[in-house]
């Protein structure tokens, strides 16, 4: 199961990534083929992302196999978000 820390690195690569299709696209005669691989570098990451988020609201709703599961509001607040 995935733990706080995959979950800060895997956000942290996707910042890193942003910064840099943003320093890119700053350059004179941005590279066009890197830019675009690493949009898709961070669309894969966005989608790790989400998959994570799932898996931890799986994991901590109610009559799950979280121990310190969240209200049934709660749960349906943070799937809407």
């Amino acid at each position: 199961m995935p733990n706080e820390y995959s979950y800060a690195a895997l956000l942290q690569k996707h910042r890193s990534i942003d910064m840099e299709i943003s320093r890119e696209r700053k350059r004179p005669l941005p590279n066009d083929l890197l830019i675009q691989r690493l949009k898709r570098q961070k669309l894969l990451l966005r989608d790790q992302i989400e998959s994570w988020k799932r898996l931890m609201l799986a994991v901590r709703a109610p009559g799950g196999d979280g121990v310190d599961g969240v209200g049934a509001q709660e749960f349906a607040a943070a799937r809407r978000a």
